[in-house]
């Protein structure tokens, strides 16, 4: 029996994720989608456009729309999901789960299941750590009471869900900390290439990136940046200030240069004894800089 499908939100996660479902195999009939138009800059039109488009009933009313459902995922923006959870909570029944994929953090997603909670509504902490459909399939990462469940549901219409753990939050965590990186990594690397091309060696440099990446196995890599960072970081400090000059002279802004260059004085800053720790494996690192921001030291881990 095909299970039917809300989501709230059409953007690039819920029109293609319903998208997805509807061409592996999910009754089209059995995907809806709704959109709460009381945000200022709302524009139902295009929004019943983007449902046209993704082949699936538009609702614009949260009651009509939840009647029936079996699954509804929330898809909207980090600062709307918890005012959609509220707008359709009221209209949720027991036997029905509710899936927020949403980009915010593991108290954010608590706050949610708790308010979905009183309901006696199951919430499933949805993550996404790619692309959305990127492969024209959905992929996610799901944690929570009824995240098997969701799993069930969704992997019949070719949906690759893992689950990570029964308590809402640990998804979010997973993606809260990856994002660390992947939208740390994207700044850094405009920073670095808008200056490449303004000193004309935009190629170069990603070639010498290419090379310096893919030398090393993964773990190897993040060995040595995170070990390598505690080892060198006074000689470190002096080259980033000397990056930073660089960048100013050729006019680009430097906000990701001066970061670093600001936590790298801080850990070159610390007791020589500490410095002298045997920092060759990263968990070692990583403790030792856990235990530093226990005991309020500066910036912290």
């Amino acid at each position: 029996m095909h299970p039917k499908v809300g989501f709230i939100g059409l953007g690039e996660v819920g029109s293609s994720y319903a998208g997805a479902l509807v061409a592996r195999g999910l009754l089209q009939e059995h995907v809806r989608a709704l959109y709460l138009g009381s945000r200022p800059g709302a524009d139902p039109l295009r929004a019943a456009r983007q449902a046209q488009r993704a082949g699936v009933a538009f609702y614009e009313d949260p009651a009509a729309f939840a009647d029936g459902l079996d699954l509804i995922v929330s898809a909207v923006s980090p600062r709307g999901a918890q005012e959609v959870a509220g707008a359709v909570a009221g209209h949720l029944t027991g036997p029905q789960l509710f899936l927020d994929v949403n980009s915010v953090g593991p108290k954010t997603k608590e706050s949610i299941a708790q308010l979905l909670a009183a309901r006696g509504v199951r919430m499933a902490d949805g993550a996404i750590m790619g692309a959305p459909a990127s492969s024209g399939r959905i992929t996610l990462t799901v944690s929570g009471p009824c995240a098997a469940e969701v799993a069930a549901m969704l992997t019949p219409y070719g949906a690759r869900v893992d689950v990570v753990g029964d308590r809402v939050g640990m998804a979010a965590t997973l993606k809260m900390t990856r994002s660390v990186v992947m939208k740390g990594l994207a700044m850094l690397l405009i920073e670095a290439l808008s200056a490449a091309r303004k000193a004309g060696v935009e190629q170069e440099v990603l070639r010498g990136l290419d090379e310096s990446i893919h030398q090393r196995d993964f773990e190897s890599l993040v060995q040595r940046f995170v070990c390598g960072s505690l080892q060198h970081a006074g000689r470190r400090v002096g080259e980033m200030e000397e990056v930073a000059t660089f960048l100013g002279e050729l006019g680009v802004p430097a906000e990701m240069t001066r970061a670093t260059q600001s936590r790298l004085r801080y850990l070159a800053s610390r007791d020589p004894a500490w410095r002298e720790q045997p920092f060759e494996r990263t968990d070692l690192a990583l403790e030792a800089l856990l235990t530093d921001a226990e005991r309020g030291s500066g910036h912290g881990a």
